[in-house]
């Protein structure tokens, strides 16, 4: 937690300093009224430290949002950091449930990321304790309102949970009016559409279904371009859309084939021209890569390069915003698909899919793709090899075995 306070709070009447005494005056026990606090204390999380500097300023924002707003609606009365090595800060709440206290950090980005962690206690003390409102900085709450659930899209993707994603898209469909939010609102829904047909994509879902999520997404992205050309991200989510639909059309059906892959290429060339090292448009771009032939300069190297180079771009690149509407995500992304090459190149790198995919699990541990079927694949493939190498070693045995009588 960085060194801000929300509210500087004597938790005790009355200290004594170095050298000086201070007088205590306290009303008679009888007239102090009591009552029950939850106090949250802040350790470091077991994810304390990971991920790149884009994505900690990006959670840290989120985690003094979540401050805000527990704030604004009377729940939470102080908050602050604590100079400790390994506690970061306190919490004290106007409630005297734990699990109420914990219902409203669990929507802590800090939190849910594994950043940092929170132990609840209740606490019995003097009636009075409360925030002044005015020190803390409220934002929009039709903004706020859109932010959680941008943040529950994002877990419901990682999780795999496409009947949420369905939901969410359908949350959002009130804040498309709010001319200030429409283009990232749109990009957002787009997103949970999107991401839902990719998640069934891996469950291996009929394609009709599949095709509509996709449609659907590319549309919304398309009006979140139009609400705000300069909108590179909704161009680049657009591209992703049209390519897999282009690969699940059937191919005899060359027209709308054609049609896809010509709009693809728009899309590509003017995200290209806007920001060709947007580390999302080198995640969008790389499956294209992977199953192009080098001679149009495709081929597995330059997918994985492209990945690489994503990933650079992550580590380089700072925020210019404080909005978290604004797409950020891209690592974990980009660590998958080096999982997935490495897994499924012509010559498997067993080792270096297990340490992408892990890496990838570091930063978003509840990730159903990750954690349930592409690890899962790897140890299977490792656990193969290690067969074949026996059996090889075997026949090898047998056969000296047999010339040497």
């Amino acid at each position: 937690m960085r060194r801000v306070v929300i509210l500087a709070a004597l938790l005790f009447a009355g200290f004594l300093r170095a050298g000086a005494q201070a007088v205590i005056s306290l009303p008679p026990q009888s007239q102090i009224k009591m009552t029950t606090y939850v106090v949250g204390v802040i350790p470091k999380g077991p994810n304390w430290g990971t991920g790149t500097a884009v994505d900690r300023q990006r959670i840290q924002e989120g985690h003094m949002a979540n401050i805000r707003k527990m704030a604004s609606i009377g729940k939470l009365i102080v908050a602050g950091p604590i100079e400790n090595s390994n506690l970061r800060g306190l919490f004290i709440f106007s409630i005297s449930s734990t699990d109420e206290a914990r219902a409203l950090v669990s929507e802590d980005p800090a939190v849910a990321s594994g950043r940092l962690a929170v132990d609840f206690y209740q606490w019995y003390a003097a009636v009075g304790l409360k925030v002044d409102l005015q020190t803390v900085p409220l934002a929009d709450p039709v903004h706020e309102q859109a932010i959680k659930i941008v943040n529950q899209i994002q877990r419901a993707d990682y999780e795999g949970d496409r009947a949420a994603l369905k939901n969410l898209y359908d949350e959002l469909a009130p804040f498309v009016e709010n001319k200030e939010l429409a283009s990232r609102v749109r990009y957002w829904r787009g997103f949970a559409l999107w991401r839902r047909a990719i998640n069934g994509f891996n469950d291996s879902l009929e394609p009709k279904e599949l095709k509509e999520d996709l449609k659907q997404a590319a549309d919304e992205f398309d009006s979140a371009a139009r609400n705000d050309p300069s909108f590179v991200d909704a161009k680049i989510a657009a591209l992703s859309c049209v390519s897999l639909l282009a690969f699940s059309v059937n191919e005899n059906d060359t027209a709308q084939v054609q049609e896809l892959l010509t709009r693809g290429r728009q899309l590509r060339r003017d995200a290209e021209a806007a920001a060709p090292e947007n580390p999302r448009l080198l995640w969008v771009v790389g499956p294209n890569l992977w199953y192009a032939p080098p001679k149009r300069g495709g081929g597995q190297d330059k997918a994985m390069e492209a990945y690489e180079k994503g990933l650079e771009a992550m580590r380089e690149r700072k925020t210019n915003t404080s909005d978290l509407l604004e797409p950020s995500w891209g690592e974990p992304e980009l660590l998958m698909s080096l999982a997935w090459s490495n897994l499924h190149r012509t010559t498997p790198n067993l080792n270096a899919a297990e340490s992408y995919a892990r890496r990838a699990l570091a930063i978003v541990p509840h990730w159903h793709y990750v954690r349930d079927i592409l690890l899962p694949q790897i140890r299977d493939a490792k656990t193969h090899s290690k067969l074949e190498v026996l059996k090889r070693l075997d026949r090898n045995h047998s056969l000296l075995s047999q010339a040497t009588g």
